[in-house]
């Protein structure tokens, strides 16, 4: 499965490590068009002016919670895969409308889960 062309996976990550890894991932299983950002404030800005096809986001960076990006995602139906250290009660709601992946996820659990959410997303358009 790959994205359409001209579409984008935007990576919200504030740990260069972290962000530079999940890139390589991606890309090693065929994703292009890979957009990091590190700050909730740096992603409102690039979403103000592009949506991605799908997004994975860190919830809690080094500028607050994202949970805003996550409502905008939601409010434009891009699907979204959750990759944080934080326990899964412990969230906000709106990230419950994604993939849940604890961190460290294993490389084939991300890709899993990108492909799970693509997929949900085609779905959606098809029967919606």
């Amino acid at each position: 499965m790959n994205i359409p062309s001209g579409r984008s996976i935007l990576i919200l990550e504030d740990e260069p490590l972290i962000a530079l890894d999940l890139e390589s991932t991606l890309a090693d299983a065929g994703f292009h068009d890979l957009v990091i950002r590190t700050s909730c404030h740096d992603a409102s800005i690039w979403l103000s002016h592009n949506t991605p096809s799908m997004a994975i986001l860190d919830i809690h960076l080094k500028d607050g919670s994202c949970d805003h990006v996550a409502q905008v995602l939601v409010d434009r139906h891009v699907p979204f895969v959750v990759c944080s250290a934080t326990h899964r009660e412990d969230i906000k709601d709106v990230f419950l409308f994604g993939q849940f992946l604890s961190k460290p996820c294993q490389p084939h659990h991300l890709i899993d889960g990108v492909h799970q959410a693509l997929s949900n997303q085609e779905w959606s358009q098809a029967n919606g």
